[in-house]
């Protein structure tokens, strides 16, 4: 947790030592991150982010704000606890594989010398990443998906979802 120095003034060590142990279930089963943004006299701002997780369960924003109020607010009482939940959002080209690529391909008739010409690749590389031969890292597929993108195959999905708790 980042800025936390500043809420150990404020607790008990009886009471610092379990927010760790929550804050360190989170990070652990979930990849949630806290970080105190600003802890004045009546209130706290507390950012939540949530980073890819193993298991690939994902909160949404109204679920992670939920999660810093069932973390800080017995802690943090009587201040007014306001969260920013920043979800995580999973890369679109991560979807991408050589399936989809070949489907694509076939859909729009698109050729091993079309993807030459248009990427700059040899076809023999093309081909090694449409059979399997050679893995798909994460750039090839980011390669992929921004150009069947540009082609206006599939469509572009830049969002950023950041959400503060409507304060009442």
């Amino acid at each position: 947790m980042k800025n936390i120095s500043e809420l150990k003034k404020l607790v008990s060590d009886e009471q610092f030592i379990v927010l760790q142990h929550k804050m360190l279930l989170h990070r652990r089963h979930a990849s949630i991150e806290f970080k105190i943004l600003t802890l004045e006299k009546d209130q706290a701002v507390i950012r939540v982010s949530q980073d890819p997780s193993f298991t690939g369960n994902y909160a949404d924003s109204k679920r992670l704000i939920e999660i810093v109020h069932e973390t800080f607010d017995d802690l943090l009482a009587p201040k007014k606890i306001i969260a920013r939940a920043v979800p995580f959002i999973p890369c679109e080209a991560d979807s991408i594989n050589k399936v989809y690529i070949q489907e694509l391909m076939k859909q729009y008739d698109l050729k091993s010398r079309d993807l030459e010409s248009d990427l700059g690749i040899h076809k023999t590389r093309i081909s090694e990443w449409l059979s399997g031969k050679r893995e798909l890292t994460k750039p090839v597929r980011n390669m992929f998906y921004w150009y069947f993108v540009a082609k206006g195959f599939i469509p572009a999905r830049l969002e950023r979802n950041v959400m503060d708790e409507k304060i009442a």
